[in-house]
């Protein structure tokens, strides 16, 4: 089935690698029992090679401490996929629709969609603690473009799924992005950009791995590499999408 390339609870299993477009995999880690995370790669040249579809991605987080948090996880994926796979555009109406279908327990999420007007422009929406940011190898920066729900002691403070408590969904953050030539999109869960909070991860060294890298396939491998060589303590999911040259 198409579903099972683009949706996989697997814990060190890859979604589908394309060098040259999107590339996302989650990666268990070095600590955890299982992988709570859910990754969803929907490219339309890849999959479909039609125009009525557009480019969905995301990556969601079972909210830790919290049961059922791969099954909210996966649930949610599950549920973005069938709008993705129907040709329908996610909004903030349809994303609490989407919050009231969910099986069970909590999850994050970042999402990014495709505009129909330009290969390059993606409106996100983001829920909880997972990030979506950009780096320029131009101006040598990595900037996070999504807001992080979460308090001062890093706990979640919105999230998804029936499970929340008093931390459920009430708007997803929304942003958008128009990619230039060097810029790449990266989504991520927390087990990786906590590395990048604590300094333990630079955005030099993620630019000198962008530029050592062969394609982006070997780019994404290598940012999870380095979180596991970090101690791995968290499920670690990535996407990254490039700027895209095609016409």
């Amino acid at each position: 089935m198409v579903f099972d390339k683009l949706f996989n609870p697997h814990p060190k299993e890859v979604i589908k690698p394309v060098p040259s477009r999107p590339y996302g995999e989650t990666n268990i880690g070095m600590y955890r029992e299982k992988n709570e995370d859910a990754i969803l790669i929907f490219d339309r040249n890849d999959i479909y090679d039609q125009v009525k579809f557009h480019s969905v991605y995301a990556v969601a987080d079972g909210v830790g401490g919290q049961p059922n948090g791969e099954v909210a996880s996966h649930s949610l994926i599950s549920l973005i996929f069938d709008h993705a796979s129907s040709g329908r555009y996610i909004n903030q109406e349809e994303l609490q629709k989407i919050n009231n279908q969910i099986e069970a327990g909590a999850t994050t999420l970042v999402l990014a969609q495709q505009s129909d007007k330009d290969q390059n422009h993606y409106h996100l929406y983001s829920v909880g603690d997972s990030s979506a940011l950009i780096l320029d190898q131009k101006s040598a920066t990595l900037t996070e473009i999504t807001k992080r729900d979460e308090n001062s002691a890093g706990n979640v403070t919105q999230a998804m799924g029936p499970d929340t408590g008093n931390f459920f969904l009430k708007k997803a953050n929304q942003s958008s992005v128009l990619l230039e030539e060097g810029q790449t999109l990266i989504l991520a869960t927390d087990g990786f950009t906590r590395y990048i909070d604590k300094g333990q991860i630079s955005p030099s060294q993620i630019l000198h791995l962008k530029k050592s890298c062969p394609d982006n396939t070997a780019f994404v491998k290598s940012l999870i590499n380095q979180a596991n060589s970090l101690g791995g303590v968290d499920n670690i999911t990535i996407i990254s999408i490039p700027y895209s040259s095609q016409k």
